[in-house]
């Protein structure tokens, strides 16, 4: 429905590199509305071909989509990057009737630090005479998602030099002012009509009370502001790269905005609109499927749910990225390796022998362990983009290898923070710690010689448990919680049973809310909520194996990637069966409040009659139906095996 795309056009004169935009063309326009979209990025990366479903969608409707590229940070500073948006505004103002456009029905819009930059273009209407324009020059705003609209606060609180704030907005508090929409909000009379989407994630009630403050703001001043919370099923990422795609309850309530403005309805206050992603449908499993290179070894594969990727080692120690298509699960380049990232993962990887996905505000990075030139065990970090990966090592610690790393995955954090278990081989010191991967050199000491911990989903929070506390006191171990903020901690559980591998994840079934989801004695599954502050959490459901499952061990249980459940329901892969055993199963568990959980074998041994090494279920969420993949192993090299399990979206 693309029937036009023209890229890189300049819109000033002598451009930089990045005072240009590309236009997405439907057939045959014809005074043609105009939206124009620009990239998030913490003011200091991304670009206008990060468009995701947008040129479809507006193309498919008749609309011009032109994606716009501004000059980024630390090169330049405020307020260069929202008077490039003006000048773009005013290029296409003037020149896009020549190409079917019409120049009175512009629209403007953003995500993240895009969002930011047209809220202030809307409320500041200096940027926009700067380049011969007013408020009436634009017919509408849509921002998707920033925590940007106030500014001063937050500027103030990330005061490291090379916080993204620091950098596009300078030290001096003057400055964060003249670059806060809510700074002109009160005064911006005739502004352009505002919708704001909101997304969840962690920082969700410092980012909702100033979005809020900004559309109440505008209202008193007689602009209509929408607001629109999509936070019970959309983080910061996600709210961008399923926008527009099947099923998005998001897309049609921006462009029915965007359409009743072109009918003239731009008066009255607007409206607040709280959205849910339909009720899953279930289906019966599909058999599972070999995917992927037959010649290739997937070692500890792990998938990025905000961008469909997958990461993965194979047997020689690549480090590979590779595209997931949402649609059907399955490897688009057909063997999962689009781009080298790095080679020799390090031997004293033993417990996590693959590399491990981190997500914060600027993106997604991949963080490994690998060999410096003395031998020893390092944590190193990959950013995109992943056909050029900027590849770091972020420890220097001569004298300790470090074994394991689990990084945060939160879209709102300005760094990525990273779990990594660091000793001395054979050592009786060996200790948890996390670390920011831009100050590799403070280490928080939290837990000596313990199992896995890990990050909530888009939290700075740490759950984990000790290793084989009974041995030395006779108690089980319990659940501990750890903010990453203050370096805090607290037990929060107290009830029989060894705790092993404990995850937090947010619970659709209470809008949200992050419960507990432990192992606990190898033989089940046990949820827990925080009912009452300041006691132990309590368990509130227990789900087991069958009684006649072949395999009665529970191993490698987690919540669903991306860790907000999928199509509204709690879900979480489970191995049955220990690493070493010669035959082991694959297993789909679903939180049910009234108890009906789903317990369903989803690896294909029940229909082949085939034993085998299957371990390390991981799970990608796709745009109608829930992916589960494992590692069949014994076969040289290992296989990756996809099963479609049958959770739909309606």
């Amino acid at each position: 429905k693309i029937t036009e795309t023209v890229r890189d056009l300049p819109y000033v004169i002598s451009p930089s590199p990045q005072q240009k935009l590309d236009l997405y063309l439907p057939s045959s326009p014809s005074n043609a509305p105009v939206f124009v979209y620009v990239h998030g990025g913490s003011w200091r990366a991304g670009d206008k071909r990060q468009a995701g479903y947008l040129p479809e969608f507006f193309t498919s409707r008749g609309w011009i989509l032109a994606s716009v590229n501004y000059r980024l940070s630390p090169e330049v500073k405020h307020p260069v990057h929202v008077l490039d948006v003006a000048a773009a505004v005013s290029w296409l103002k003037q020149n896009i009737a020549q190409r079917g456009g019409d120049p009175k029905t512009i629209f403007v819009g953003g995500h993240s630090a895009g969002a930011h930059l047209v809220a202030l273009l809307g409320t500041d209407e200096r940027r926009l005479r700067s380049v011969g324009l007013s408020f009436g020059d634009v017919r509408g705003i849509v921002g998707w998602d920033t925590a940007a609209y106030n500014l001063p606060p937050i500027v103030r609180f990330n005061s490291q030099p090379d916080s993204p704030y620091r950098q596009a907005f300078g030290n001096e508090p003057a400055g964060w002012e003249d670059a806060s929409p809510l700074t002109f909000a009160p005064k911006a009379k005739s502004a352009p009509p505002f919708m704001a989407v909101l997304a969840g994630g962690a920082g969700i009630s410092g980012k909702k009370a100033s979005t809020l403050k900004l559309v109440e703001t505008l209202r008193k001043s007689g602009t209509r502001s929408d607001f629109v919370d999509a936070s019970q099923f959309r983080n910061h990422q996600t709210l961008m790269t399923e926008f527009a795609s099947p099923g998005d309850p998001v897309a049609p309530v921006v462009i029915d905005f965007l359409e009743s403005l072109r009918r003239g309805e731009s008066k009255g206050p607007g409206q607040d609109y709280v959205l849910t992603l339909p009720v899953l449908k279930e289906s019966q499993t599909a058999p599972d499927v070999q995917i992927g290179d037959t010649a290739t070894a997937y070692l500890d594969p792990e998938f990025l749910q905000a961008d469909h990727l997958i990461c993965f080692a194979d047997q020689q120690g690549v480090v590979w990225v590779g595209s997931v298509d949402p649609d059907t699960g399955h490897l688009k380049s057909g063997n999962g390796k689009d781009f080298r990232i790095a080679d020799g993962l390090s031997r004293w990887s033993r417990f996590s022998n693959g590399p491990e996905w981190g997500l914060d505000r600027e993106g997604a990075s991949l963080f490994f362990l690998r060999d410096d030139d003395g031998g020893k065990g390092q944590l190193w970090r990959a950013s995109p983009p992943w056909n050029q990966p900027l590849v770091k090592q972020i420890t220097q610690h001569a004298d300790l290898h470090h074994w394991l790393a689990m990084p945060s995955v939160a879209s709102t954090m300005p760094n990525t923070r990273v779990i990594v278990y660091r000793g001395k081989p054979g050592g009786a010191s060996n200790r948890n710690s996390w670390i920011n991967d831009n100050q590799p050199d403070k280490i928080h000491v939290f837990a000596e010689r313990m199992g896995i911990a890990r990050f909530a989903y888009d939290s700075t929070k740490i759950t984990w448990a000790p290793r084989n506390p009974a041995r030395n006191s006779g108690k089980p171990a319990q659940v501990h919680l750890l903010n990453t903020e203050d370096d805090s901690q607290q037990v929060i559980t107290d009830d029989p049973g060894e705790k092993i591998d404990p995850w937090l994840w947010r619970a659709p079934e209470f809008k949200g809310e992050s419960l507990l989801a432990v192992n606990v004695d190898g033989k089940a599954l046990g949820i827990y909520r925080d009912r009452t502050p300041g006691e132990p959490w309590a368990r509130i459901a227990t789900i087991r194996l069958p009684e006649d499952a072949p395999h009665q061990r529970l191993k490698s249980v987690e919540p669903v990637n991306g860790g907000n459940g999928a199509f509204g329901k709690s879900y979480f892969t489970v191995q049955a069966g220990d690493d070493g055993d010669p035959d082991t199963s694959i297993w789909l568990f679903g939180f049910d409040l009234n108890g009906k959980h789903v317990v369903r074998r989803l690896d294909d041994g029940p229909s082949t009659g085939k034993r085998g090494r299957r371990l390390d279920p991981e799970s990608l969420v796709g745009r109608t139906e829930l992916f589960v993949y494992y590692s069949l192993i014994g076969q040289s090299p290992s296989q990756l095996r996809l099963v479609r399990t049958g959770v739909k979206r309606k």
